[in-house]
């Protein structure tokens, strides 16, 4: 059913709808992207070019949209959980996105939130082995910056145990 109907299209009048009132856009952003999430799981593996149409509204809003400890308000990790389903459950549709990838993952992984640089981290981890030599070089560079930045004397297992992962 879902393949029947959605269309890029369908997915134009979405995101015009997300900015369309300056007021509601954050509450907008994070249902498009639960839908978007929900969608990309469902749909057939031929999908590709409503695929790539969604994965690049999840990475761009990842890429704006910082993470946030209010739920309501949480864009950036709400983009960064549904990359890393995406990912896990849909293989096939990540490279789609690997010259986005990493310009998303990238503002939270070099940030100074903890939990932001820990989900990054994650993130990163599933999309590496479909990334070029080039942007593979830029995560493995990101989570060693990570890394560097770590106080010694805390036990920084949040952000060493992804970081490790994706090294």
């Amino acid at each position: 059913l879902i393949d029947s109907y959605l269309q890029v299209e369908t997915l134009e009048t979405i995101e015009r709808h997300v900015t369309a009132a300056a007021g509601e856009v954050i509450r907008r952003r994070r249902a498009a992207l639960q839908m978007y999430r929900a969608w990309l799981l469902d749909i057939g593996p031929d999908r590709t070019v409503v695929a790539d149409r969604m994965l690049r509204f999840l990475t761009e809003s990842a890429r704006t949209h910082s993470r946030s400890f209010r739920g309501d308000e949480d864009v950036g990790g709400d983009a960064l959980k549904a990359l890393r389903e995406v990912a896990k459950r849909r293989p096939e549709f990540r490279r789609l996105i690997v010259d986005e990838a990493i310009d998303s993952l990238e503002p939270h992984i070099a940030g100074h939130d903890r939990v932001a640089i820990n989900e990054g981290l994650l993130t990163l981890e599933e999309y590496l082995d479909a990334l070029s030599g080039h942007e593979q070089k830029r995560g493995i560079e990101l989570a060693l910056d990570a890394l560097d930045r770590l106080d010694p004397i805390h036990n920084e297992w949040l952000i060493v145990r992804p970081a490790l992962e994706v090294l």
